[in-house]
């Protein structure tokens, strides 16, 4: 291998190193949680049901219905091959309560519905159940005086709970998502600071390579 090869490959390592060095910064990106499942409390319309699916907010913190970028969500009968698929945006979801700018509160962990307020994930009519039109997937925290888990489609009740269940309440908090992770985007300061390091190991590399090349003149 000659000196050119050499020192590209050397140019490729360093750049490669800077890319892996560059820290991601999770506050700048989306966060995404996967709905909570309670089979205890979605039974109806002839079967229990599971839920799958996630929720998708733009940051953590106090968050209402701007924050929401997108979801989607699956319910399928248990012990059949019967199942229902919905997805939308953050224009269709709709929330209520004491504090809908406010209602809800988006951890690295979890994302729970503050007590006093509802959310509604609506099932969009571009995804209907044949014969049917559309609905909601439901959670109505302590709204004034009562509580209600429900899911519904044309209003066919496909299940319907008139609490959440106890395992998924956290101090009057209702925990409707968990294992949120963050979808990082690469801080542009962070990257510039890496790739200038490079450009200067590359410029010394560079020097010392044109000084061992260059002819010896005679006395």
């Amino acid at each position: 291998m000659n000196a050119s090869h050499r020192f590209h490959r050397v140019i490729a390592a360093l750049f490669v190193t800077a890319l892996v060095l560059v820290p991601a910064t999770p506050s700048l990106g989306s966060t995404i949680y996967q709905l909570t499942n309670s089979p205890s409390q979605q039974y109806g319309n002839g079967a229990v049901w599971d839920l799958s699916g996630t929720i998708e907010v733009s940051r953590t913190g106090l968050i209402g219905k701007d924050e929401i970028l997108a979801y989607s969500w699956t319910i399928a009968a248990q012990g059949t091959s019967q199942s229902y698929s919905f997805s939308g945006t953050g224009a269709d979801a709709g929330i209520g309560g004491s504090n809908p700018l406010t209602a809800l509160t988006a951890t690295e962990s979890t994302l729970t519905l503050q007590n006093g307020n509802l959310l509604s994930l609506t099932a969009p009519a571009s995804t209907p159940i044949p014969g049917l039109s559309d609905g909601n997937l439901y959670w109505q925290n302590n709204v004034n005086s009562g509580s209600a888990y429900e899911m519904y489609y044309s209003q066919t009740f496909f299940w319907f709970a008139g609490s959440p269940a106890s395992s998924y309440v956290d101090s009057g908090n209702w925990v409707i998502g968990n294992s949120g992770h963050s979808v990082p985007e690469i801080d542009p300061a962070s990257a510039g600071s890496a790739l200038s390091l490079v450009a200067g190991v590359v410029a010394m590399i560079e020097q010392r390579r044109r000084r061992r090349q260059a002819p010896t003149l005679a006395v």
